[in-house]
């Protein structure tokens, strides 16, 4: 009626027998652990339901925040992947309008370079021709310059001479110059008073009986007499001919 172990061999000889333990019988575990466990009775069942129910419940109440969190861990994670996936394609539309505006320029700088190098070609040489042109005429005029600079270089190093000659006559106006002997009318020095050193005026010798000082001198238009002040203070153009005395040169 009760569960017999498999038959074990006959000791050898000499050997002393074990003596077996059987269990009792309506027991759930065998006597030797390795034979593990006997058939359940129908009592020993419902209690090993029982004890298994509340171990699955507590490992339950254990894995359902788990699975709790990771269900809201993958939506987190599915929306960061769209939101990724959506950044991903706003990107490669952003690279395709880069490279199509770089292909635009592209075609812009080609469309330049090749404007420039035919302008480069064409218009440069002849350019050149016309600047060497122009550099030969000025070299000439340089060199035309240097030689007249030369020859005034050499002029001068003699002591210049006056070209306007002051007759020996002189006074203190060109009326007593005129009493004097003198009757060409130009330059002459005069001195109307001793404390004044003299200076040259225009005399003329021939208008009115001659002896006029001129402080003022109109023949040709060659000098133009709408002058500021300093102009007639100082003096301007020829007495001689179109021109004015210098008035603080007159004591």
């Amino acid at each position: 009626s009760g569960y017999r172990p498999r038959p074990t061999k006959p000791p050898a000889k000499g050997q002393k027998k074990e003596a077996v333990v059987y269990p009792d019988e309506g027991g759930c575990k065998h006597a030797y652990e390795e034979l593990g466990e006997l058939c359940p009775t129908g009592c020993e069942l419902r209690n090993a339901v029982l004890k298994q129910e509340r171990t699955v419940k507590d490992g339950l109440s254990s894995v359902r925040p788990r699975v709790e969190s990771l269900s809201h861990s993958s939506t987190n994670i599915y929306k960061y992947a769209s939101l990724l996936g959506d950044k991903v394609k706003e990107r490669q539309q952003q690279t395709q309008d880069n490279q199509n505006v770089l292909n635009e320029y592209s075609g812009d700088l080609e469309e330049q370079y090749t404007y420039i190098k035919e302008n480069l070609d064409n218009n440069i040489p002849s350019n050149l021709r016309i600047l060497r042109q122009v550099l030969e005429n000025l070299r000439s005029k340089i060199q035309k310059l240097e030689t007249t600079i030369s020859t005034q270089v050499e002029n001068c190093k003699s002591p210049c001479v006056s070209s306007c000659n002051i007759p020996v006559v002189s006074g203190k106006e060109c009326e007593e110059i005129f009493r004097k002997g003198g009757e060409t009318s130009e330059m002459y020095l005069i001195q109307p008073d001793g404390f004044f050193r003299p200076f040259k005026v225009y005399c003329d010798m021939t208008t009115q009986d001659g002896g006029w000082t001129l402080i003022q001198n109109r023949q040709d238009g060659s000098v133009n007499f709408g002058r500021t002040w300093d102009s007639y203070k100082n003096g301007f153009g020829n007495i001689a001919r179109d021109g004015g005395k210098g008035i603080c040169d007159m004591p």
